[in-house]
């Protein structure tokens, strides 16, 4: 059978764009990325309450096709239903420590704060996810963890020059022990 998008033998113009499943079965829906389920939903570090915040943000965004949306803190608090400050917490980890959304204030006296879409791939949620473990312990860190030590672009840069260091050292180990038991005798 012929796709449906593929212009026919005569060369007329291809049928109409045939529906995703998704948008057949649920529409008005979100799209969740499926490394949330793996990596994510099934961790026991991350609380529930970042998981309902990462979920609010993303159908405020993605789930309504925005690069950028204007969220308060209070709307943030309801839509997750979370205290304000687990959401605080949350949109820390979710915005600075693993980069989903990059978080920049609002207009002073308006009260919201805007986010934009950050690195949703799985590849930048587990790099940045491995640096916080390398950090802090843990892909999660605490209220205390993060005011003794905030997650700053600097601190993540330092990070992946330490992690770099060390690989560099243990290649050039691997080489060395390589080397020697291939040497001639």
């Amino acid at each position: 059978m012929a796709n449906q998008r593929t212009a026919n033998v005569q060369g007329e113009s291809p049928g109409p764009k045939r529906k995703s499943l998704r948008t057949i079965l649920l529409p008005n829906s979100s799209p969740v990325p499926n490394w949330f389920f793996d990596e994510v939903l099934s961790n026991p570090e991350v609380p529930h309450a970042t998981r309902s915040v990462f979920l609010f943000m993303l159908r405020k965004t993605v789930g309504w096709d925005n690069e950028v949306e204007e969220l308060s803190l209070t709307e943030i608090q309801h839509g997750s239903a979370t205290s304000r400050h687990t959401a605080i917490h949350a949109v820390r980890v979710i915005c600075e420590c693993w980069g989903l959304f990059k978080k920049s204030r609002g207009k002073k006296g308006q009260g919201a704060s805007t986010y934009e879409i950050g690195g949703l791939s799985e590849e930048e949620f587990t790099d940045r996810c491995y640096l916080c473990d390398d950090i802090y312990g843990t892909v999660h860190p605490t209220t205390k963890q993060l005011r003794k030590q905030p997650c700053t672009p600097e601190l993540l840069r330092a990070q992946i020059a330490i992690n770099d260091a060390k690989e560099a050292e243990r290649s050039a180990e691997f080489l060395k022990r390589r080397s020697a038991t291939t040497a001639p005798r």
